[in-house]
């Protein structure tokens, strides 16, 4: 695997959970090829510790407004006016994590969701930066308000994509990439490999979402987490579905990660590659 690269398109590297090893995990990562990756945000909260973070390591960071439903609660429009406030501050290379998620629908939490989204992809819109999105379980709701705002510039990546095939045309056709992560290596996750096999080319990235989408072959240990060195799992499992080289994909990947978010630091370690 000489001078294969790759990018983590979403991950919460600022999280508590890798505030003993995030140097490590990422240095790990850059020996097999790790060329950067975006670390997204939920609140504003998150905004200063991981830029600074990202910053520190030579990631890219992203501003997000999502799940203002969990506590400490914060009205949307504050959120939405800690994101503007941030990308002034902070200036990221994209907006995410947003999204809405399928526990907010039809519940008293739908009406804000969408006016946190909906504002969010304004925000993300007015300032030509593109979007990581959440649409678990409301993907037909997304696709609805991205169609909405298909006459601006917006693109971006669906987030942990797990939809059918012909939700996955309908977003490539809006301009979005699909992520795809530890389900890509899940045997029992049928439906999501016959879609991965079947996408274009181009039209797909990795991502670890790390702490969190914890790996199969982890997931015995209570205490295990997904890193930044899991995307070699994925890319192996992805190659396997699309029938090319751990390079070829690795490449394609890449290309895609960096079409999406042309902002992202890239950084490829002068140090001999894993196997």
């Amino acid at each position: 695997m000489s001078g294969m690269r790759f990018f983590d398109t979403h991950c919460h590297y600022a999280d508590n959970a890798f505030d003993a090893d995030i140097d490590l995990c990422v240095q790990k990562a850059r020996t097999a090829g790790l060329a950067g990756a975006l670390v997204c945000t939920c609140s504003g909260h998150e905004y200063e510790a991981a830029s600074a973070l990202a910053q520190r390591l030579n990631l890219s960071f992203a501003a997000g407004a999502f799940d203002f439903s969990s506590s400490p609660q914060i009205a949307p429009q504050r959120m939405l006016e800690q994101l503007s406030s941030a990308i002034d501050r902070f200036s990221p290379c994209a907006v995410g994590e947003i999204g809405i998620d399928g526990k907010h629908l039809k519940t008293e939490f739908e009406a804000p969701a969408l006016a946190l989204f909906t504002g969010a992809i304004e925000i993300a819109s007015d300032n030509n930066l593109p979007v990581s999105v959440h649409a678990r379980g409301a993907m037909h709701v997304i696709a609805r308000i991205l169609k909405a705002h298909a006459s601006t510039s917006l693109k971006g990546v669906i987030h942990a994509f797990n939809g059918s095939l012909e939700e996955a045309e309908i977003f490539v056709r809006l301009g979005f990439k699909l992520g795809f992560g530890s389900i890509l290596t899940n045997p029992a996750a049928k439906r999501a490999a016959r879609v991965f096999a079947a996408l274009r080319s181009g039209s797909w990235v990795i991502e670890t979402d790390a702490p969190f989408m914890v790996p199969c072959t982890k997931k015995m240990n209570p205490a295990a987490k997904s890193e930044p060195l899991d995307l070699i799992e994925t890319l192996k499992a992805a190659a396997a579905l699309r029938g090319i080289t751990i390079e070829a994909a690795a490449e394609e990947s890449s290309q895609a990660a960096l079409e999406v978010f042309p902002m992202l630091k890239t950084e490829i370690s002068s140090q001999k590659n894993i196997d």
